[in-house]
């Protein structure tokens, strides 16, 4: 059976969280964002250089299909002010002249991306990431990337930014104990709520709390085998979608703990794994966009996330970097968050995260 844009997906999704998540720190992720650099970082490249990159992305499904899948997703996803989604490429003004137009043309009819040149192109990078993401991710470029001939960088940023749509109030909050990943405890500030989803399979128990507005959702899974100090082995066969989709109208007793972290990784070691070398070479092909020898040196993913009383706060930068060369249940389940916990920021008419993490820690 064909495999659809949306499995693809989750997919994805499930292999980025499994291999980010192995060990016990805390993991925050858009595997929307990464994919959208991708696709640009494919249609930036040929030969061998973009095939490896398109089959890391499709895995032997149609690349044409699953690229207008990820642009479209950019216009679902952004429909309110909730979620906003940037692309952008920065060159260094050396090279500004050599970008060819019909590369341009591209970046601006497909992906709506700004492209500009500039005398300090880390300054301006910098600049770009902080302003797309509100402040909450203010670098990606740092000083160290000078000594590597920096000539141009892809930039995808997501910004998440929404209130929940009931509010807690001060009689919900409370001090409690978080079970660490490595067996210690800390303490934090307990949400305590009645929720109308509740989420139920062989791995994982969980519910589904709305944000105002009933675009999105925050879908919090426990893992039933509260004896595992580590999430990995759940993690294997985990669908969120198929979670969001199952999802019962049953009540559920919820408490949460306010969080918030930043995660960093660069994740060109990873993407090799899967056999996207080529594009890390003096022999990549970047001709739809320049006739000058450039090849990537690292692709950076960034992102942060905040949750407390109010709502939720996260955001996400993707960047390549350029240089030169169950059973019915009769009683109200309750779900307490005080151990390691799988989330995602969902998005409701798609049933696709947009932000996927892991708390292992607080």
């Amino acid at each position: 059976m064909k495999k659809s844009n949306s499995e693809r997906y989750n997919e994805i999704t499930k292999d980025l969280l499994i291999h980010y998540g192995k060990n016990n720190s805390n993991t925050v992720l858009s595997p929307f964002s990464i994919l959208s650099l991708l696709c640009m970082a494919a249609d930036s490249t040929d030969t061998t250089t973009k095939e490896e990159v398109i089959e890391m992305i499709c895995n032997g499904m149609d690349y044409q299909e699953f690229r207008r899948f990820v642009v479209e997703l950019t216009h679902r996803f952004s429909k309110c002010h909730t979620l906003k989604s940037a692309n952008a490429l920065c060159v260094n003004e050396t090279i500004g002249e050599s970008i060819k137009s019909d590369y341009l043309m591209m970046l601006s009819s497909d992906y709506d991306a700004k492209v500009f040149a500039s005398e300090n192109i880390i300054n301006d990078i910098n600049s770009w990431v902080n302003k797309k993401t509100n402040g909450m991710i203010d670098r990606i470029a740092d000083e160290s990337m000078k000594k590597s001939d920096l000539l141009a960088c892809l930039m995808n940023a997501v910004c998440f930014d929404s209130k929940w749509q009931e509010p807690y109030e001060t009689k919900d909050i409370s001090e409690d104990e978080f079970h660490n990943a490595d067996g210690t405890t800390s303490e934090v500030k307990m949400l305590s709520s009645s929720e109308i989803e509740y989420i139920s399979d062989d791995a994982f128990e969980g519910f589904v709390k709305p944000y105002k507005g009933n675009e999105y959702s925050f879908m919090a899974l426990l893992p039933k085998d509260d004896q595992s100090r580590s999430i990995s082995d759940s993690l294997k066969q985990i669908d969120f979608s198929g979670l969001f989709e199952n999802r019962k109208r049953q009540d559920v007793i919820v408490d949460m703990p306010e969080f918030s972290y930043d995660f960093s990784e660069d994740l060109s070691a990873y993407l090799q794994s899967l056999g996207v070398k080529k594009i890390f070479t003096p022999e990549a092909c970047f001709s739809p966009m320049t006739d000058e020898w450039i090849k990537a040196d690292g692709i950076i993913h960034k992102a942060h996330i905040e949750l407390d009383r109010k709502g939720t706060k996260a955001a996400a930068v993707s960047t390549m970097i350029m240089v030169a060369g169950c059973a019915d249940i009769f009683e109200t389940p309750y779900i307490c968050l005080n151990r390691p916990f799988v989330y995602a920021i969902m998005h409701n008419e798609s049933g696709l995260p947009v932000f996927v993490g892991i708390t292992n820690e607080l």
